[in-house]
């Protein structure tokens, strides 16, 4: 999947993008959430980097994901504006700098957006291998609404569930939301 990804031209991931965007701002459930995860986009995921100012004029509180220095669980961070500063990580996924953030309860998130690899129709996320959004979103309350972003291609007909792993509630492509018939 990621080497399909790789290979799509940039202008489709973008054009692809934001048809993901606007099937985005349709749901309800979206609408009505006022904190927001976003995750940073990073090569060639779904380019979440680019509607940062969309989400701020909808007046969205924007949540990004940080990489603590040797930790192997995310913290969150609230970003005030579409231009603030980001630095690239031990990965190169952009995140604000150590120490200019104070660490936001995934609890208090009404909405995250995520990246995988592969999705199916059940919500299931194949993610990139180490656990760290499951191990954030378990046992987070059912209210709170979880969306997958990816390209049509990316969804799989079956993605094998591990214990602990957590399903989409909305997985959302450039054709449409795939689990949205729960909003």
């Amino acid at each position: 999947m990621r080497q399909t990804r790789d290979q799509t031209p940039p202008h489709l991931r973008a054009e692809w993008s934001q048809r993901i965007k606007n099937w985005l701002f349709d749901l309800a459930s979206f609408q009505q959430a006022h904190r927001i995860h976003l995750f940073l986009s990073f090569q060639s995921e779904v380019q979440t980097l680019l509607w940062l100012e969309d989400f701020f004029a909808l007046r969205k509180k924007i949540v990004v994901p940080v990489m603590g220095d040797g930790e192997e669980r995310l913290l969150l961070a609230e970003i005030q504006n579409p231009d603030s500063p980001m630095v690239p990580n031990r990965f190169g996924i952009l995140e604000p700098p150590q120490g200019t953030f104070k660490s936001i309860p995934p609890e208090s998130i009404e909405f995250f957006l995520l990246p995988g690899l592969a999705f199916d129709r059940r919500g299931g996320r194949l993610g990139y291998g180490r656990g760290h959004y499951d191990r954030l979103l378990e046992g987070l309350p059912s209210h709170i609404k979880k969306a997958g972003l990816a390209f049509g291609f990316q969804i799989a007909s079956h993605i094998p569930q591990m214990p602990g792993d957590v399903l989409m509630d909305f997985v959302i492509t450039e054709n449409g939301c795939i689990t949205c018939q729960k909003d």
